[in-house]
């Protein structure tokens, strides 16, 4: 491993006195192994990427002056906020992609062919990221959009078994036809909570584990063979895993895609469809528009604290790597805890989906609300590293809640036999704003304002929906989409004289998509 290129103190000093007020970062690039390192003379820090940090000066009580951040990678300068927004482009893709095939899933098998494909061709995108180099950077980049497509459309299938899960269980199916309908749904959002939350804690326990893995690589090896090596070890782990689901995964036929028309064709039309028909699922179409909000709140947070943390933030004593990664390995331990406490208390007490969301989304809005406070003063307000510890713990705890709950609560307000269709457009919702985001953000940090304006816009993408929540009526909801399910009934969907959905002795084999909630008057 090269070693890192460093510049004495004494000349760190005098850039420093001399501009007590700039912003200073000298980029020094090293041309052996083209690794950047970064040479923050404000915070007297020398760090190398894949490499590590060696402070100048032991005295932990100096104070930097608020900085940012340019990587220069091969001759060619790259704002952390121009990365941002990439991202935010290749999400365009993948909305584009919700779009074409979102509705797929709901006829014959093709939910999961379309699962597996998407799967095999998203993991492999991640594993050809070895051939990635500076000389290569636009093959990174076309890699980056077929990966983000294949995964999202991934993720829409998968999502669309759990209300097709919730009606095969046992308990489900034990209930009486006569059961009130309230007492129905209730025994739903109890199922479809717990299928989701358990769901979320076995992904977030995933990746964190994946995480766990791939750092030592990232300080072991030089960024760049850093950065290859663990962005294939993350394609060969979600092809690995997946494999499971695609194993054991029945298909739960829907009806077959009518003769005569194309796939894509197809999908565009029934998407255009629902959407002239939302009307009829006003409650479903209100939370639709709550998620596109609070989903892109939360993900902004979400993406925006590491770059906060590395530009922003005085980590005094504590290395800024090791704060870092301090908080990327504590977001998914908290968010699974906080998921146990959820679904635990929420089989305890009662608790109703939307409740939990609402109260997930007030503490994690408390979070932009103290970011806020930095404004007034240089004390509080996330300007040292210990403040980004707490923040972490009010956002990660209750950050898989909203995200498991969500789910759970949409997938008891959307008609059956359109599972695949509307959790389309559900993911289509949350990628919409996560394209209108990156660039509100980009304008922020990248424009010369104080970076904490963005604390402005995530404070305002939540507090808005919780107020659009609190009168939303669940029941309401669920029993428009019995009545939606009912009106536009699709062929193989198998109905005895009384309109009830006929199912197959066999319970949890192979069935026909059946109306989820009966009985609707």
């Amino acid at each position: 491993m090269s070693r890192l290129e460093r510049v004495p103190v004494q000349q760190i000093a005098k850039t420093t006195k001399a501009t007590p007020t700039a912003k200073v970062y000298r980029p020094v690039r090293l041309s052996a192994s083209r690794r950047v390192a970064m040479v923050d003379t404000n915070s007297r820090t020398t760090l190398g990427i894949g490499g590590s940090i060696q402070r100048s000066v032991s005295d932990c009580s100096f104070k930097p002056v608020r900085t940012r951040t340019e990587a220069v990678i091969d001759g060619r300068t790259l704002p952390p906020t121009d990365v941002f927004l990439f991202l935010g482009f290749s999400v365009l893709f993948q909305a584009v992609g919700f779009l074409l095939f979102g509705a797929l899933g709901d006829y014959g098998g093709l939910r999961k062919q379309v699962y597996a494909v998407t799967t095999w061709v998203g993991s492999a995108a991640l594993v050809c990221c070895i051939a990635v180099n500076p000389d290569r950077w636009w093959l990174g980049g076309v890699l980056l959009i077929i990966s983000n497509l294949f995964f999202g459309i991934s993720v829409l299938m998968y999502n669309a078994w759990l209300p097709l899960l919730v009606e095969a269980h046992p308990i489900f199916r034990a209930l009486s036809p006569t059961t009130p309908t309230e007492e129905r749904r209730k025994v739903y959002d109890d199922l479809a909570g717990s299928m989701s939350a358990t769901g979320t804690i076995y992904g977030l326990g995933g990746g964190l584990l994946c995480l766990i893995i791939t750092l030592p690589v990232a300080f072991a090896i030089n960024s760049e063979d850093a950065f290859r090596a663990n962005v294939v070890i993350a394609g060969v782990w979600w092809f690995f895993f997946s494999l499971h689901s695609i194993i054991y995964l029945k298909k739960r036929p829907g009806p077959p895609l009518p003769v005569g028309t194309s796939y894509a064709k197809h999908s565009v039309k029934e998407f255009w469809t629902t959407i002239r028909r939302l009307k009829q699922l006003a409650s479903t179409a209100k939370f639709l528009f709550c998620w596109f909000l609070f989903s892109d709140g939360v993900g902004v947070i979400g993406a925006t604290a590491v770059l906060f943390a590395n530009t922003e933030v005085d980590w005094g004593c504590i290395p800024k790597v090791l704060g870092i990664t301090v908080l990327l390995i504590g977001t998914p331990i908290f968010a699974i805890l906080g998921l146990i406490i959820a679904d635990r208390q929420s089989k305890k007490r009662g608790w109703e989906p939307k409740w939990i969301i609402i109260g997930s989304l007030c503490i994690i809005s408390l979070v932009p609300i103290y970011g806020l406070i930095g404004f007034a003063t240089d004390d509080f307000g996330f300007h040292h590293g210990w403040e980004m510890f707490v923040g972490m713990v009010f956002f990660a705890t209750p950050v898989g809640v909203v995200f498991s709950y969500s789910r759970s609560y949409f997938a008891n307000v959307i008609p059956s036999g359109y599972e695949s269709q509307f959790f389309s457009i559900f993911e289509l919702t949350d990628k919409g704003s996560a394209i209108v985001s990156p660039i509100i953000v980009s304008q922020i940090a990248g424009g010369g304002s104080d970076f904490r304006y963005v604390f402005i816009y995530e404070l305002l993408m939540l507090l808005i929906p919780i107020a659009l929540l609190i009168p939303l009526d669940p029941q309401l909801a669920h029993e428009q989409a019995n009545a939606y399910a009912i009106k536009h009934v699709r062929s193989l969907d198998k109905r005895s004289s009384n309109g009830t959905p006929e199912v197959d002795d066999a319970g949890l084999g192979e069935q026909p998509y059946k109306i989820k909630h009966e009985t609707v008057v």
